[in-house]
């Protein structure tokens, strides 16, 4: 008989509902954005009021470009709830929500429940972690499953664990579930897995059981979803899908050209997203990867070669997406379970304090003292590999600069939770002000695509964008900017 398994305390699930509530509470106080949220917020209006639930409708255009999982979704908490923005948004509140408890429970498996709990709450004070969980986008529901993944697959590779089986098959279903969220990009940690089990110094699971329980739940998946959009479109969605949808989303005849662009381009993003962290995460992933090597673990081994190989693909291949950069931000708090696991040495801890300095100074200067805030962060990465009890800081003064960071995070939180970005707030004003006279209504709109699209879900209009003010007053209605205000012109 087995001895009975520890299992893990339950107090923390009390602050992942207060972090639901939090976001529950102002979920719907911002409108629409752009960006890919205006795309599911015109697909779900669609499905409940015209009944277009498969195939998908955009524009009055069939949509293939992703499976129709969170759609459906989407539209099931708007015809149940209205069209409301904080329903549209009800489904990636909740993915957060499951993917701060995968993290506490993954981390905790690397390094006890304090560095699981230390995780999830540095990933949920993030900004760019709370704009993803109030964004109607695929995002969120795919990080849940990439972190459900690699939490079963680290269950899945540990000696001591005798339902390695289980755990595999449910690896298997994070990873196909994440293929019907998001397409290829549900496979984002499938190659860099199977790479770390090509590191590992013997196999780890019985023949044949990574094809029966792993590998066949994911080729059932992405069957399903090829068949059916297959059967659907015909040929012509198969040219798209593995032509145009692949090859748009990867240059690399520009690799070289633009790399300093999109580095810029995703820096912006870390510097905006999570000012009072990025400056951890070479820390992080340094001692991330020095205990993979270590242990020779593949399950460590997993964060370290998606870390590396995701960001040489961001910088030198892909489009510059604000959506892409979501991955690389929970991957790499992820790391910081290492750097509590390591604080009983030295360098570590001079490290850790270093790092913790350079977040503070990047944090609350706004990014002035970037340059200096990467420096600093990337010394304190080499600090580890020093050996001598007097190079350390002591665990008082370590604790007391994280106690400082934290609270520091948690302010900047609050204030971005309680104050979303709310660009559209002008435009939406105007168009629930002057009201459409009959539905269809033709609306001309001086902006961006993705902002007229967000228009449409407040209204009756058929929107249309124009780069610039037309030379004389249009026949439709207009609708523009004015220095700060909007203007809306009523057909004359």
């Amino acid at each position: 008989m087995s001895p009975a398994r520890p299992s893990e305390p339950r107090w923390p699930l009390f602050f992942f509902g207060l972090y639901l509530a939090l976001l529950l509470l102002w979920l719907g106080k911002n409108r629409l954005l752009g960006l890919d949220e205006s795309w599911y917020a015109d697909m779900a209006k669609g499905e409940v009021r015209d009944g277009h639930w498969f195939p998908l409708y955009f524009q009055g255009h069939p949509f293939w470009d992703k499976p129709p999982l969170i759609p459906w979704i989407q539209g099931l908490c708007l015809g149940l709830f209205g069209l409301k923005e904080w329903a549209l948004r009800l489904p990636s509140a909740l993915f957060a929500v499951l993917t701060l408890f995968f993290t506490w429970r993954l981390g905790a498996l690397w390094g006890g429940t304090a560095a699981g709990l230390l995780a999830a709450g540095a990933l949920a004070l993030e900004p760019h972690f709370i704009l993803c969980a109030r964004l109607a986008t695929l995002d969120m529901p795919l990080v849940f499953c990439l972190t459900g993944f690699a939490w079963a697959w680290t269950k899945a590779l540990a000696r001591d664990e005798s339902r390695k089986e289980k755990y595999l098959l449910m690896a298997g279903l994070f990873t196909a579930l994440a293929v019907l969220v998001k397409s290829w990009m549900g496979l984002m940690f499938f190659f860099p897995a199977l790479a770390a089990l090509g590191l590992a110094p013997a196999r780890p699971f019985k023949p044949g059981a990574l094809t029966v329980y792993f590998l066949s739940p994911i080729a059932l998946g992405m069957a399903a979803w090829l068949v059916l959009y297959g059967l659907t479109f015909g040929s012509d969605y198969f040219r798209w899908e593995l032509g145009f949808n692949l090859g748009q989303r990867v240059h690399p005849s520009e690799m070289f050209t633009l790399c300093g662009y999109r580095a810029g381009f995703y820096a912006a993003l870390a510097q905006g997203g999570l000012p009072f962290l990025w400056p951890l995460f070479p820390l992080g992933m340094a001692l991330w990867a020095r205990e993979a090597w270590r242990r020779r673990d593949p399950a460590l081994s997993l964060g370290p070669l998606f870390g590396a190989a995701y960001s040489i693909f961001l910088v030198f291949f892909m489009n510059t997406l604000f959506n892409y950069f979501l991955p690389w931000v929970l991957v790499g708090t992820w790391g910081l379970v290492f750097i509590h696991q390591n604080l009983s040495e030295p360098g570590t801890r001079l490290g850790a304090g270093l790092a913790f300095l350079a977040a503070l100074l990047n944090g609350w200067s706004g990014g002035v003292y970037g340059w200096e805030s990467l420096a600093l962060g990337l010394a304190a990465a080499g600090l580890p590999w020093l050996r001598g009890e007097k190079t350390g800081l002591s665990r008082a003064w370590v604790l007391g600069l994280s106690l400082v960071l934290g609270l520091s995070l948690a302010f900047k939180a609050q204030d971005y939770l309680r104050h979303p970005p709310d660009p559209n707030r002008a435009w939406v004003a105007a168009v629930l002000k002057y009201p459409a006279q009959t539905p269809g209504e033709p609306l001309l709109f001086v902006g961006e695509e993705t902002d007229a699209r967000a228009l449409e879900f407040y209204s009756d209009y058929r929107v249309s964008c124009l780069s610039q003010l037309p030379p004389q007053r249009p026949a439709q209605a207009l609708l523009f900017k004015a220095g700060p205000e909007a203007v809306f012109l009523p057909p004359p």
